[in-house]
């Protein structure tokens, strides 16, 4: 079953991997459904056995009364259709964010939803604080000699505050440190990975000889790899940062873009970075 999902996504993938955010298999009697909702994803549906009868109404921009508001979902009444259609087998309808939508099945049947989704302003600003207090970035108060005295006590004079909102924008200013940090916080997975280190870790001899006797290396489904794409020595895996040389460009593209490492000829560049990543449970071998 996995394997088949890995198929069904790999089509998608001329998409940003750090768009994507999961696949969803859905078995529906008939006339089953969660009725009208909107939610903040791209998806796109795919009918996969029986039919499926979907509406999707126009963009939310606030005359859908709801019923029920989850993160991800908000449930409402009713809403006019401008898509009124059934989902065949092979049939694949794409949903943007904020449109209304409910589909229920006219038989038993299985649909498959691959969903895209953006950070919110929220996310970035919250995980951009926590980053720098992480990294003890900006530990300074105001430094202002030229402060002097002012005619009202209760006044935040425009220089004060052009001062304290430089303050606040000095990190965002800062090239790299924008970088790593969206690097780091785009490549963790929202969902729980199936990571687990290896019982007995791995030494640099053994991954050396498994991979000269043509081993594979496998990724964990779901793992993130990214790297900048002005910057591709830099790889961020599930929140970590990887320095390559510029002669590994080769082994980053590998890493970032595909599922499963073969034919790769060990040598003391390449065999310290698997090795790590192996026994971090990022890649695996069978």
């Amino acid at each position: 079953m996995a394997c088949s999902a890995a198929e069904l996504v790999e089509p998608f993938k001329a998409l940003p991997q750090w768009l994507f955010d999961d696949l969803m298999i859905s078995y529906s009697v008939k006339g089953g459904g969660v009725g009208p909702h909107i939610d903040q994803y791209d998806v796109f549906i795919v009918q996969g056995s029986g039919k499926r009868h979907w509406r999707v109404g126009a963009k939310d921009v606030g005359q859908y009364k709801e019923t029920k508001r989850h993160e991800a979902l908000r449930q409402i009444e009713s809403f006019d259709a401008i898509i009124d259609d059934v989902l065949e087998p092979g049939d694949i309808l794409y949903i943007p964010p904020g449109f209304p939508h409910d589909g229920y099945a006219l038989e038993p049947s299985m649909s498959y939803s691959v969903g895209f989704r953006s950070p919110k302003e929220q996310e970035l600003i919250s995980n951009f604080a926590d980053y720098v207090l992480a990294h003890d970035y900006g530990d300074v108060h105001m430094h202002k000699p030229e402060l002097s005295t002012q005619e009202h006590f209760g006044e935040i004079t425009s220089g004060d505050r052009e001062t304290l909102t430089k303050m606040l924008t000095s990190a965002l200013e800062n090239e790299t440190t924008v970088k790593d940090f969206l690097g780091c916080m785009l490549s963790q997975s929202r969902h729980q990975l199936n990571i687990i280190e290896p019982d007995t870790k791995w030494t640099s001899e053994e991954v050396a000889e498994h991979l000269s006797q043509g081993g594979e290396l496998y990724k964990v489904a779901g793992l993130r790899a990214l790297v900048h794409e002005d910057e591709p020595t830099m790889v961020y895996i599930n929140g970590e940062v990887f320095k390559l040389a510029e002669s590994q460009v080769w082994l980053a593209r590998v890493l970032t873009n595909e599922d499963v490492l073969v034919d790769v000829e060990p040598n003391t560049h390449i065999v310290p970075l698997l090795t790590e990543l192996l026994n971090k449970g990022y890649w695996y071998a069978e």
